[in-house]
């Protein structure tokens, strides 16, 4: 007989909802900073290479401006940012390690937050309208069924998958941008009669930090896609074991722990994406990885119960 994990009714209790609330609380600060850099890069440095354009005599001071621009993003805003990042991500793991029967690793991720900082930012996330009703069965509930190795092999799975989806839209999203740019580099210097000297001092310098900016954002978000992607084949071949009764529950725990880390990393380390963007994939997105899960949920229930899943 399947004995079932606690995975579905851990992750609504209070404690663990005041986490979740806690980090999407510090993950908003991240996000605001971030549309703070998007703001001064972009849509600014789009502004001051028109305006060289019309005014060439601004040279000097726009310039100003760009590089001022650039090196607050990177002593200021980015170090600011990382921290967030980093803060959030402990709080995350902190819930997925209490929801996961997973022990804390402290060379990995440092120190837990105070329960206090915990509160505090909890409450004001949950001051809003709505937002406890989006915290609720954060992973599919569909798990508790299972045993505690298969539950949180799919909920991991759920994570990584989850993550790669977003992230590919933003990727998209910024690489549109990137041409729309180049685009309007070339448009600006032709409307000009520009050589190309002319363009790259007064139409490219004033667009790079927006340009390298976005690359930076490109390649980042890359390089995570890349990590989630090996997350998720990890967990594939884990759960095929699973199935074929060759992961024993020790190998299973020291498996899921490492998928846990790589989580954390992608977490603590990659760029982040904007609400808008994870809401209007929400819904779709929450639908297609329910549906995977009932999907993995059953093919477990027959493997750990033949003879059940026969007469039903």
């Amino acid at each position: 007989m399947v004995t079932g994990c606690n995975i579905a009714a851990k992750q609504n209790a209070e404690e663990q909802i005041n986490l979740l609330a806690a980090a999407s609380r510090i993950y908003g600060r991240a996000k605001h900073l971030m549309a703070i850099q998007f703001a001064l890069t972009v849509p600014t440095a789009l502004v001051i290479a028109v305006l060289m354009a019309w005014q060439p005599t601004w040279k000097v001071w726009l310039t100003f401006i760009s590089i001022t621009v650039a090196l607050l993003d990177a002593l200021c805003l980015t170090r600011a940012l990382n921290r967030f990042k980093k803060q959030g991500a402990v709080v995350q793991q902190m819930f997925d390690c209490a929801v996961f029967e997973l022990p804390w690793r402290p060379l990995r991720c440092g120190s837990r937050v105070d329960s206090e900082d915990i509160l505090t930012d909890a409450q004001d996330h949950l001051r809003a309208a709505n937002t406890r009703s989006g915290l609720v069965d954060w992973y599919p509930p569909d798990v508790k069924v299972l045993p505690l190795p298969f539950a949180r092999l799919i909920c991991q799975r759920a994570s990584l998958w989850w993550d790669l989806r977003q992230r590919d839209r933003v990727r998209g999203a910024f690489t549109a941008i990137l041409t729309v740019l180049a685009i309007a580099i070339f448009l600006i210097a032709l409307a000009r009669g520009d050589t190309v000297q002319q363009m790259i001092l007064t139409v490219y310098v004033p667009l790079a930090p927006a340009v390298l900016w976005i690359l930076r954002e490109i390649l980042a978000q890359r390089d995570a896609i890349q990590a989630d992607e090996r997350g998720l084949a990890t967990v594939e071949a884990l759960w095929k074991q699973a199935l074929e009764k060759r992961l024993d529950p020790a190998e299973a725990l020291n498996q899921s722990l490492l998928v846990q880390d790589a989580l954390f990393d992608n977490r603590s380390r990659s760029p982040l994406v904007f609400d808008w963007i994870y809401r209007l994939l929400r819904q779709r997105k929450e639908q297609q990885m329910k549906f995977k899960a009932e999907e993995l949920v059953q093919a477990a229930l027959q493997t750990l119960q033949p003879a059940l899943t026969t007469a039903s």
